[in-house]
């Protein structure tokens, strides 16, 4: 076999090595949100085509009301590797409207690197006791295997906000990055966090490291003791 052809041969093998797991990675993540994480290809296609940071809105039902907004998210935090960085906001509380930005209280983020129309990451934002702030967030995330989980999974870094500050994590790419995002998230005050993962044959959610990790402020001045 010429040399030629032992290029094209590994060429595409790795091609194809790489599209199976971008198909792997999707499956898993429909397996945990559903249709949430299907990213409609006419949307990806005029979201791409307009004016970056530029806000589209979805009414579905035709009540004036819009359920989703996607954009291309402009924000200078996202590193290089990520951008475009397209998203697409799924309201869950029914208060998005119009020229109104989505919020953090109970949103869903799901965020398409490169704007390649496949899913990357998943921020999910939820206002337990409805008094419009952020109570707690999951950061899911794609894990290829052989790290911590050895088959592939979609892992969730989730957090909870047990002193009512309303800080939880920070994201780049609407993930988090240990070297970007640690000195930025909130790990202070009454707060908990865990970490999962869940693969494609998986009914249950695996555990990592020494879940849960819990911090403790007896005396309420949003400083751990």
């Amino acid at each position: 076999m010429s040399r030629s052809s032992v290029f094209i041969l590994t060429s595409f093998l790795i091609s194809s090595s790489a599209l199976a797991q971008e198909d792997l990675k999707q499956q898993i993540f429909e397996k945990v949100f559903g249709n949430a994480v299907i990213l409609s290809p006419e949307m990806v296609q005029q979201v791409n085509e307009g004016e970056a940071g530029k806000r589209h809105y979805v009414d579905k039902d035709g009540d004036g009301i819009p359920e989703e907004v996607w954009f291309i998210d402009t924000a200078l935090r996202h590193p290089e590797e990520m951008r475009p960085v397209l998203v697409r906001a799924i309201d869950e509380d029914g208060d998005l409207r119009e020229g109104l930005q989505p919020d953090l209280d109970s949103d869903l983020y799901v965020a398409d690197w490169k704007a390649d129309g496949t899913v990357d990451a998943v921020l999910d934002y939820t206002d337990v006791d409805g008094d419009n702030d952020l109570d707690e967030m999951g950061s899911y995330f794609w894990d290829k295997g052989g790290s911590w989980l050895e088959r592939p999974s979609v892992r969730v870094w989730w957090g909870r906000d047990e002193g009512d500050d309303n800080l939880l994590w920070y994201d780049v790419g609407y993930t988090y990055s240990q070297p970007l995002c640690q000195y930025r998230t909130h790990f202070g005050g009454a707060e908990t966090f865990v970490n999962f993962g869940i693969g494609l044959e998986d009914e249950v959610w695996t555990p990592f490291f020494e879940n849960p990790f819990l911090f403790y402020d007896h005396d309420f001045d949003n400083v751990t003791e």
